[in-house]
């Protein structure tokens, strides 16, 4: 209601979103938006904390009262700088991927709005020249403050990009859970102080 009332008696930035089709490559549309830089013109993040738990973000592209598209992005504040932030990320997955064919698809548009958010958080180039092998789980932890994702994040996208086997994959999962589920190594603040650029 507040973004709607400002809306229509304010001119705002109009977004500036990449605008794909059915069947855009997550991984391609993240590196080309990526590599243009991310505006946030146009974008009405909220955050909140009386939802459930479960819930970590949503987004969606309403009508404002002046006409206008007004994208709306919604972040649970409950949770990690590290998980905002890839959870911030994959709603722009979906405004930007899902755009024409709506945000609730199923596993398979949930997927697609993960791989754009790894990609986007963790290129494929830069992952590859700074951990071309990984042998244990401290150098994932390490690693990933360059990044600033969380440890379970940088774990899958090192397993998508064929740099760990599904052993390594599967021994640092079950680490993870036994060592880190109360909270995120090497944390890297508040998600009040949530950035998303790279």
């Amino acid at each position: 209601m507040l973004s709607d009332w400002v809306h229509g008696r304010f001119t705002l930035p109009e977004h500036d979103l990449i605008d794909c089709k059915k069947g855009c490559d997550p991984e391609r549309q993240a590196t080309r938006f990526g590599s243009i830089g991310v505006s946030a013109s146009g974008l009405c993040r909220t955050s909140f904390t009386c939802w459930r738990r479960k819930v970590s973000a949503c987004s969606r592209w309403p009508r404002s009262l002046c006409g206008s598209e007004a994208l709306r992005l919604f972040l649970n504040t409950t949770k990690t700088a590290e998980r905002s932030r890839f959870d911030a990320v994959h709603e722009l997955g979906h405004l930007v991927l899902h755009r024409h064919g709506g945000l609730h698809g199923g596993r398979e548009v949930e997927d697609q709005a993960n791989q754009f958010a790894s990609a986007f958080l963790m290129p494929k180039a830069d992952v590859r020249a700074r951990l071309p092998r990984v042998g244990t789980l401290g150098e994932i932890v390490a690693a990933k403050k360059r990044w600033r994702v969380s440890v379970a994040a940088l774990n899958y996208r090192l397993h998508k990009l064929g740099i760990t086997t599904d052993w390594q994959y599967r021994t640092f999962c079950i680490r993870i859970i036994q060592n880190y589920k109360q909270a995120e190594p090497e944390g890297s603040g508040c998600s009040g102080s949530l950035v998303v650029s790279q």
